[in-house]
């Protein structure tokens, strides 16, 4: 709908991992890297994890795209299968020849492992690349760590890359997995975008559909960071929004206004996943005396310096109303969430302090139509309340009278 009136050649922010749109961010060239190891050197396991949405899929069709020359890879989408099942996807991935066997788990055993000794003769190295690994079964796993029984004497022939959520950690680190545990040559997490690494991404995204021009505001890319918490496939989601938004209101630009009013709409209501209400913006982030401190001081009529003081690493926030009073990080993620500034010095021109104003009127007024929504709601449930203790009451009193009555005639 909107791509016209951008100039866009095509959606830049769709969920489909479409491998021209990664974003190669120092991690994500980290984790490419793991990924290649597992193809070329590895002899074991490999093992990416990240939360959902930080572009692991992305990563594995990235992968396909550049695969060594003599690798053959099967990819495995849907683990979610039995042993049997399992190993006829492998097979069949593999494109191997399975007509006059009866599939069984030890025919498909047998005719891979015959197919293993084919390739390494011709010297080729084969892979298993395994998505959503946090959804094999058990006995799945202890039939994949099995297969890489299948080796010579000098280098195993089935190199296997498990991709998945954290819950994979976990399952890994069950007792009765610890074989397969042993067997993992490299492991790799996969953390969510920095506030410049979003900024990155975005200009990157909307760079490959096509515009190079700034359709969002600085602060409006830290805001996407912000709400975001990083996570490529929610900064997609808000930003898709905020550009329908954007053109909805004849705006050439989406400022901090139309990205947090699309950040709530796509959050159903809720900015931050982190717990707290967040307070308001005029406070920026502030933190006890003694502690990393922001001090602000005013270098030009229409430019405002802001200086870090006592830390290299202050955090200052274009946040929004009922912001959480944080203390001093006590890790990496609670950091990760609040540090809207990287460098040593940022500048906020006039035209962003516009921005947050505008940004922290339309959360009031959010906030002011929520209030008169639970208003009207208690006014309409304690209405109902008392029409039901009426028709109650009104009850019990004609039951009353009618219980007497029937004892006045009885008696009479």
């Amino acid at each position: 709908m909107y791509k016209a009136y951008f100039g866009l050649s095509e959606n830049p922010f769709s969920i489909t991992p479409d491998p021209r749109y990664l974003y190669l961010s120092p991690r994500h060239k980290e984790a490419l890297a793991h990924l290649l190891y597992g193809i070329t050197d590895s002899g074991g396991f490999i093992q990416l994890t990240g939360e959902v949405g930080t572009g692991k899929t992305t990563l594995t069709r990235a992968l396909l795209e550049q695969l060594p020359e003599g690798t053959d890879l099967a990819l495995i989408l849907n683990p979610k299968l039995s042993v049997e099942e399992f190993m006829g996807s492998v097979c069949e991935e593999f494109k191997i020849d399975e007509s006059g066997s009866a599939h069984s788990i030890k025919d498909h055993v047998d005719n891979l492992t015959k197919y293993l000794l084919e390739q390494y003769s011709k010297g080729l190295r084969t892979v298993v690349l395994i998505d959503e690994a946090q959804n094999l079964t058990f006995d799945v796993i202890e039939q994949v760590r099995l297969l890489t029984n299948i080796e010579t004497a000098k280098e195993k022939l089935l190199q296997i890359i498990l991709v998945g959520q954290p819950e994979l950690v976990d399952h890994l680190n069950d007792q009765k997995l610890r074989q397969v545990a042993q067997r993992v040559t490299a492991r790799y997490h996969l953390m969510p975008l920095s506030m410049s690494e979003t900024a990155g991404y975005i200009k990157h995204r909307l760079k490959v559909a096509g515009v190079e021009r700034p359709i969002f505001t600085p602060a409006a890319m830290r805001l996407a960071r912000l709400y975001s918490g990083g996570i490529p496939r929610l900064i997609n989601i808000i930003c898709d929004r905020a550009l329908l938004g954007a053109y909805a209101t004849n705006k050439i630009q989406v400022n901090s206004k139309i990205l947090t009013k699309s950040a709530l709409e796509v959050k159903g209501g809720k900015l931050f996943d982190f717990g707290a209400p967040i307070r308001s913006i005029k406070n920026k982030l502030k933190l006890k005396p003694k502690s990393k401190q922001v001090e602000v001081e005013k270098k030009k009529p229409k430019r405002t310096r802001v200086k870090k003081v006592g830390v290299k690493k202050a955090a200052a926030t274009i946040a929004v109303a009922n912001a959480p009073v944080l203390e001093e990080p006590q890790t990496a993620e609670v950091e990760n969430q609040v540090d809207l500034v990287s460098d040593e010095k940022t500048y906020i021109n006039e035209g962003e302090a516009q921005e947050v104003s505008a940004v922290e009127e339309a959360l009031q007024q959010k906030e002011a139509e929520r209030l008169e929504t639970e208003k009207v709601a208690a006014e309409k449930a304690e209405a109902e309340r008392l029409e039901a203790e009426k028709i109650a009451a009104e009850k019990a009193e004609a039951e009353r009278l009618e219980a007497e009555k029937i004892a006045a005639e009885k008696a009479e």
